[in-house]
């Protein structure tokens, strides 16, 4: 009599849960399906943002270029009252006199103006300020970034400060700031009146 042994059951297989499948596809990675997914979505995100974040670049250069002419002009005025003394801006592009030019984004000078006629007179004694013998130096500036445009709207080459901080000037002093890239809204024009303050507005590009 042959005996047989009994056939063992096998272990029901158990079904992976939803947790089990998702942590799977995770380690897979990315089908070829979901990567071109991802780069269309990206692709679609930046042709949005690329305008938004040019339009932010411009407006930082724009507010740091007039951030530094308005110090100048701040700088001049104050220093004419503290030394009181009239206190000449010019534009300058050697830092030793001035260009003569309307245009000032190549750079400018604050200096000591004894005599208050905006030209400066240096007999290069290297006499310094304090002694109020010549026109010196007290500070200068270097030329505006990113190829901006600087033009004083009344073709002065200068603009002088009293002992008072008022403007010595026969016409109104006020210069245009723009971009090369401007666009609307993005031009700022600086302007002093009678007693020295300065103002700033927003306008149109030319």
């Amino acid at each position: 009599m042959t005996l047989t042994q009994p056939t063992q059951k096998q272990p029901a297989q158990r079904q992976p849960t939803h947790r089990q499948i998702e942590r799977r596809r995770k380690l897979q990675g990315f089908t070829l399906l979901e990567l071109m997914v991802t780069v269309i979505i990206l692709g679609i995100i930046t042709a949005f943002a690329a305008p938004s974040f040019n339009n932010l670049l411009r407006d930082t250069r724009i507010d740091a270029n007039t951030s530094k002419v308005r110090s100048a002009l701040t700088y001049a005025r104050s220093e004419a009252v503290n030394l009181s003394s009239t206190v000449t801006v010019c534009s300058s592009t050697d830092y030793q006199s001035c260009d003569g030019d309307e245009n000032w984004a190549s750079g400018w000078i604050v200096f000591l103006d004894l005599n208050g006629d905006g030209d400066f007179d240096d007999d290069s004694d290297a006499n310094p300020c304090e002694t109020n013998i010549d026109d010196c130096v007290l500070r200068v500036w270097d030329p505006l970034a990113s190829g901006a445009s600087l033009i004083e709207t009344n073709d002065a080459d200068s603009v002088t400060f009293s002992e008072q901080g008022a403007v010595v000037a026969a016409t109104a002093f006020s210069l245009d700031l723009s971009m090369p890239d401007c666009a609307l809204g993005d031009r700022r024009t600086l302007s002093l009146n009678a007693i020295g303050r300065l103002q700033v507005s927003t306008g149109d590009c030319p």
